[in-house]
């Protein structure tokens, strides 16, 4: 199933001809919105790594809410970017997460950050899942602090990138 059951051919269409960011965070954003995600609900048949690493008394497995933000690793990193937001400007609103399918139907920098932060969640999550050997004790131990600084990075290029878009 998909996480919400609205007009489905004008949200792809909207996802889809989105001009401002490049097909890898469309594509990110109709994964979610599809239902196709790859998350730990696939993953912990074969392995391990579909269980939260933070999140193992009981272990939870991580499907899409809680990699991007149930997980209290993913609500550390949330806060602190609503907290930025909120300072920045003053129409600032948390992104629920049955606003993603909508996330890229209106060009906003509030959009645009918050898009940078799910990728941010999104590759750190994909290092955990698919790249163990290179996933180190400070990815594991400074995630928060990894995923911010990635966001705060990918903001930056996603505002570049828009400006010839918009």
């Amino acid at each position: 199933g998909t996480p919400l059951n609205i007009n489905w051919q004008y949200r792809i269409q909207k996802i889809t001809n989105c001009p401002f960011v490049k097909p890898k965070y469309r594509q990110l954003i109709y994964w979610i919105t599809s239902g196709t995600l790859c998350t730990g609900k696939q993953l912990r048949h074969f392995s391990p790594r579909g269980i939260c690493p933070h999140c193992t008394h009981p272990p939870i497995t991580a499907t899409w809410q809680h990699m991007f933000f149930e997980c209290p690793h993913s609500q550390t990193v949330w806060e602190e970017i609503n907290s930025l937001g909120s300072s920045h400007w003053d129409n600032y609103t948390p992104l629920e997460p049955n606003e993603i399918p909508v996330i890229l139907n209106d060009y906003s920098p509030q959009k645009l950050l918050q898009l940078s932060t799910l990728w941010a969640l999104w590759t750190h999550w994909c290092k955990y899942f698919h790249d163990p050997e290179n996933f180190t004790y400070e990815d594991r131990w400074e995630w928060a602090n990894i995923i911010l600084i990635n966001t705060r990075d990918q903001f930056l290029m996603r505002l570049h990138e828009a400006h010839s878009a918009i």
